[in-house]
């Protein structure tokens, strides 16, 4: 990408040209703060973030001559406690976040909430989707369990894929 960026304490997002290093926008996106970002994979310019305020945004940057602007598309709401992380499935379709109330959810592209993943015990401060099998989820808490959220075929409903790992052990 053309643009880094970085969340803030303060619910700013700070973003970089990749290859300069020069500031081209500093952006209050969230009301505390921000804790991940992730640029969408297909659609330049788009990125969703995740906030200590239980949101998820995603926004689309656009640039103008010397600064970027970023336009608010959507605010995500399901999460009961801070938002920690959020990751695109491969194609865009799909958006995961998880968060401090030991939930992962699945979003599609305009909002609506696909599933409402529980299986930690704690906090799930990582969510990534497998870049080779995009039905794949991984979710890492924790209670040191690394879940791995295959989606089923006859409908949008995830389910564990039957394996947990913990550090030197495997737990079916």
């Amino acid at each position: 990408g053309r643009v880094v960026a970085a969340g803030c304490r303060d619910g700013r997002v700070v973003m970089w040209e990749a290859a300069s290093g020069k500031c081209v926008a500093t952006r209050s996106l969230h009301g505390s703060c921000v804790h991940g970002i992730a640029f969408h994979p297909a659609r330049e310019g788009c990125m969703a973030s995740a906030s200590k305020d239980r949101s998820v945004k995603v926004w689309e940057l656009k640039t103008g001559s010397e600064q970027y602007t970023a336009d608010l598309l959507l605010t995500l709401k399901g999460h009961t406690d801070q938002v920690l992380s959020v990751a695109w499935d491969m194609q865009g379709n799909r958006l995961a976040s998880s968060g401090d109330d030991g939930i992962v959810i699945v979003w599609d592209g305009d909002g609506s909430k696909l599933a409402k993943l529980e299986g930690h015990g704690l906090k799930v401060p990582s969510v990534a989707w497998n870049p080779r099998d995009d039905g794949t989820l991984a979710s890492g808490g924790w209670d040191n369990n690394v879940i791995l959220w295959k989606e089923k075929a006859e409908s949008a409903e995830e389910e564990p894929a039957g394996k947990r790992r913990r550090p030197g052990r495997v737990r079916e």
